[in-house]
């Protein structure tokens, strides 16, 4: 039968009106379906196919909804997260806290308010959901992290391992002459605000893990829904197996947070350093006390960097001269007389860093000499020093880093300062003039001495005065002239000598002969001697 046009396009044209009529429907239907979904879910319920991360809440209302997501909080709680540094830090210590325990956990208020929020706000995808029984809305759950606690962990467990105390290159003096360098080595802290972020940040990811091998409520697989796959019908058991819930053993991950700290002194700070500037040594004397005074100080100063421009101050550098510092009671001078006390002897350190200096050619800032000579360095050239009041300084006034080493070989104590050479220039001291005036003893009697008896309480010192040069040359003309004076006070000695009776001179007698004893006859106490040239 053939069909003619007319009636051709009138049969095409009669399903699009029939479309027409039927989208209205399927408005209509709709709306009502969603105005039905929301009159079916009461207040405090949440509505079908809301999950918390991979636990199914739908159909539950609140009250039925809290155990269950804190038996499903309290798992997750027990599972342990690696803590570690990265690779570059060469840290390869791993510590594996569970989350409880570094203050990790969740708001179970606020997660359950999300999850009732989410169903409503998500009214469309719940209506597909009474259609299809497709549709899933995933919830985060709200973490809760203590910060004290977390803070404390980081401080307490981690950073003391983390910690390094960085290295100074170190300048090192070779036997037979000549020196090198050591490399520094960097220093690690952990930066425990950067390092807390990454904890929460990876909590926060183990929290709202969907990956396809995660349980659901009960203990079931839960069913990652798409497409045209079905969801997995879950029991209302509320509870939670961990055994069979992968996401307990495989944990989480953060890496930690570490700086690097560089240390004061590098090799390039040294590399500039080419030859020895200058240096002095001394004879240490007197007891062990006074050796290892001097040693302690000495260690202090050994290895100090002078960058150009930098001023060394003696009192800044070694520190405070007590007990506590490992100092002891040694001979010291006050006010030109002998004494002891605390740190005696550390003033030859002083001394023989300052002829150091001069012979370095660096600039004096500040020097005082003692009140009377000392005998281990030449007159003129001597530097005392006193915590809080008298100070050595000296200034780094060369164009290149200068290193002072100091060395205590036996009882011979030895500065260097080393720096970068400076050709065809000499540093030269040449001793000026001396004057003295004064000294002498004043004498003591003491009646508790006998005469003749004579002891010097303190030695007499001259005053006066003491004048050296130190000339600096360049190509042979003389750049710099410095004078250094010193004036000594001189101090009168204390000599005691013996105002008693003097000692009676013992008599001497002919061997054999008898002795006498005032006031006891000769033969007390036993037979009277025979008269002279009786028989016997």
């Amino acid at each position: 039968m053939s069909v003619t046009r007319p009636a051709l396009e009138t049969a095409r044209r009669v399903p699009v009106r029939h479309l027409l009529l039927v989208t209205p429907l399927v408005v209509i239907a709709m709306g009502a379906a969603v105005n039905g979904a929301r009159a079916r879910v009461p207040e405090n319920q949440i509505p079908a196919g809301v999950h918390i991360g991979d636990l199914d809440l739908g159909g539950k209302t609140l009250d039925e909804a809290r155990p269950v997501l804190e038996q499903w909080v309290s798992h997750r709680q027990s599972a342990q997260i690696a803590l570690r540094c990265a690779p570059d830090t060469r840290i390869s210590k791993v510590w594996k806290p569970d989350a409880a325990k570094v203050g990790l956990g969740v708001n179970i208020d606020g997660s359950l308010d999300a999850a009732a929020k989410a169903g409503r706000e998500n009214i469309a995808g719940t209506v597909t959901h009474i259609f299809s029984g497709a549709k899933i809305v995933r919830v985060a759950a709200v973490p809760a992290i203590d910060e004290t606690r977390l803070t404390a962990y980081l401080k307490r467990q981690i950073a003391a391992d983390v910690f390094r105390k960085p290295k100074n290159a170190q300048f090192v003096l070779i036997k037979g002459g000549g020196f090198g360098t050591h490399h520094e080595q960097l220093g690690t802290t952990l930066d425990v605000e950067a390092s807390a972020a990454a904890v929460k940040q990876a909590w926060t990811a183990y929290l709202s893990n969907t990956s396809s091998g995660t349980t659901g409520a009960g203990g079931q697989p839960a069913a990652e829904h798409t497409g045209d796959k079905s969801e997995t019908p879950s029991t209302d058991t509320g509870t939670t197996t961990p055994s069979q819930d992968p996401i307990a053993s495989d944990g989480m991950e953060a890496v930690l947070s570490v700086k690097t700290t560089s240390p004061a002194l590098t090799s390039k700070d040294l590399d500039q350093i080419d030859t020895l500037l200058g240096a002095k040594s001394s004879w240490v004397g007197g007891t062990t006390s006074r050796l290892g005074n001097i040693r302690i100080a000495a260690s202090h100063i050994n290895g100090t960097l002078l960058k150009p421009g930098d001023v060394f101050s003696y009192n800044k550098i070694v520190g405070p001269r007590d007990e506590d510092e490992g100092y002891r009671e040694a001979p010291i001078l006050v006010r030109g007389k002998h004494d002891k006390g605390i740190a005696g002897g550390i003033c030859q350190t002083s001394g023989t860093l300052f002829n150091a200096v001069l012979a370095s050619g660096l600039k004096i800032v500040e020097r005082s000499n003692h009140s009377t000579p000392i005998g281990y360095l030449p007159t003129g050239l001597d530097a005392t020093v006193s915590y809080g009041s008298l100070d050595l300084k000296f200034k780094n006034d060369s164009e290149a880093p200068v290193y002072v080493a100091a060395s205590l070989s036996g009882r011979s104590l030895t500065f260097s300062l080393f720096g970068k050479g400076v050709p065809s220039r000499k540093v030269s001291l040449v001793r000026g003039g001396f004057s003295w005036a004064g000294g002498g003893y004043q004498t003591q009697h003491d009646r508790t001495k006998p005469a003749g008896y004579r002891h010097v309480v303190e030695p007499a010192s001259s005053g006066g005065h003491a004048t050296w040069y130190r000339i600096i040359k360049q190509d042979g003309k003389v750049v710099r002239r410095d004078v250094i004076s010193s004036h000594y006070s001189g101090h009168t000695g204390i000599v005691v000598v013996g105002a008693g009776p003097a000692k009676p001179r013992p008599v001497k007698r002919p061997l054999g002969a008898p002795v006498t004893v005032p006031g006891v006859s000769p033969g007390a106490g036993g037979p009277a001697p025979p008269p002279a040239g009786a028989n016997q």
